[in-house]
């Protein structure tokens, strides 16, 4: 009998996900020891500047959420649901207090709150991340009492975690959903930390899974190994999946979705908005605001709005010819961090959200994000493209690769004076080949 421990979370795909990884693995319920955990960790989306009302918000969508997953769980796998975070009164007020000096240690440097950790396992950063989506903020607000309701539950799920440990009710595998915020990145880091074997549901909806190597908690495939995927393919099958990449970003470019951006619920390129800005020396391309940014080697910026408003701002003090795109499929809640750059820097000329990257293509020499597979786009069209963290393309070396927000800022005003990478197209359709059609022996779909 092994046991599987299994984070859940309030999504349907995720919860058909977790049926096929049973099945795939051939984990019966009767026959195994399977335990659901649920976190509180990252519920509360608050739309609202009041951040008096984050933790009631919180309180009330992670109730509601559990009771329909308990009955999903026990109804359809005869599974319970157990609070991972639930802890009696008496340590509730001792972790309580904890938490009040864990914020206090840190209180007004980012930098200390990002490097919080709990007997060696850091969860500082994803608390920043979790703080910043669900909070819906664009920074960190310290007096925020949902920053202490984060910190506060994240002492109830370390307290537990460490009572299995000791109590040797370590699981033999541990499954989650991607592990960018607290809610699953917290145990999956506990339990790489003590050489859990661990799996991620890296694509809910590719049903792709990634099982983490020794130490890891990252959901994401191995984008450093990817040279050796394509070393090891005879050359017939390296140029035969040469072609059909190089196909299907064409086709991309007409308005398809394909496998690179599956996730996309609509295409960049699809738009038939008339183009009538005039020549740009560069376009910055926008994120969603609530994206994670360290899911691989990290950034140069604290996060995406850190990132997005210096480099507007670099652009309106010196007068650059740069233009902003925002992301065509931004959630509700990241427009408003758009709307508040869009007055504070109001000089800097923002393109139409329709505007098909065809034409901006067309109409300007270099693209500048943090991340994305909007690299592949700007570099197979024979564009600069300048990025500002790490990214699963930029072991091929057609991006400019800026380790420091000086050397970044410096590319972004001397940005006439660069020019493209060599062989740029070739090593694009390389990248996508890899990161499309190839996986690692840790990599299967269910």
């Amino acid at each position: 009998m092994k046991r599987i421990n299994i984070l859940a979370h309030p999504s349907e795909i995720y919860f058909e996900n977790i049926k096929k990884f049973l099945n795939h693995k051939n984990l019966s319920t009767k026959e195994n020891k399977i335990t659901i955990f649920w976190s509180t960790l990252g519920i509360g989306l608050s739309l609202s500047k009041k951040t008096i009302f984050d933790l009631p918000k919180s309180l009330i969508i992670d109730n509601r959420n559990f009771n329909e997953y308990k009955k999903k769980f026990s109804s359809e796998l005869n599974i319970d649901i157990k609070r991972i975070d639930k802890v009696n009164f008496f340590k509730k007020l001792i972790l309580f207090l904890i938490s009040i000096r864990i914020l206090a240690s840190c209180f007004g440097n980012i930098e200390k709150l990002r490097s919080l950790e709990h007997k060696n396992v850091k969860y500082g950063d994803l608390l920043y991340y979790s703080y910043l989506k669900f909070a819906v903020r664009e920074k960190i607000y310290f007096l925020s009492p949902f920053l202490l309701f984060l910190i506060y539950k994240s002492q109830c799920v370390f307290l537990n975690l460490n009572s299995h440990k000791e109590d040797a009710y370590l699981p033999d595998i541990f499954l989650s959903n991607y592990t960018s915020y607290l809610q699953h990145g917290l145990p999956a880091r506990f339990y790489a930390n003590h050489n859990i074997q661990s799996y991620s549901i890296s694509s809910n909806e590719l049903s792709m899974v990634v099982k983490h190597k020794q130490g890891s908690s990252c959901q994401n495939k191995d984008w450093k190994g990817y040279k050796k995927l394509l070393s090891n393919l005879s050359s017939k099958d390296f140029n035969d999946m040469r072609v059909k990449a190089n196909d299907e970003l064409l086709g991309r470019f007409k308005g398809k979705i394909d496998t690179g951006i599956h996730y996309m619920r609509v295409s960049p390129y699809s738009s038939d908005h008339e183009y009538d800005q005039g020549y740009f020396d560069g376009v910055v391309f926008l994120h969603d605001f609530f994206d994670s940014c360290d899911d691989f080697d990290g950034n140069i910026f604290n996060d995406i709005y850190d990132w997005a408003e210096q480099t507007m701002k670099c652009i309106e003090e010196n007068n650059l010819n740069i233009a902003i795109k925002p992301h065509p499929n931004s959630v509700k809640q990241s427009l408003i961090f758009e709307k508040k750059l869009q007055d504070k820097y109001s000089k800097v000329t923002w393109l139409a959200r329709q505007t098909s990257n065809a034409d901006i293509f067309m109409n300007s020499k270099a693209g500048i994000s943090m991340f994305g597979t909007v690299f592949t786009e700007i570099a197979y069209h024979g564009l600069i493209p300048i990025a500002a963290g790490s990214h699963p393309a930029d072991q091929f070396e057609f991006t400019y690769q800026p380790t420091t927000t000086e050397e970044y800022l410096e590319l972004i005003k001397n940005i006439d004076q660069l020019k493209p990478k060599p062989e740029a197209r070739s090593k694009v359709i390389d990248f996508y080949v890899a990161h499309n059609y190839l996986n690692s022996n840790n990599e299967f779909f269910i």
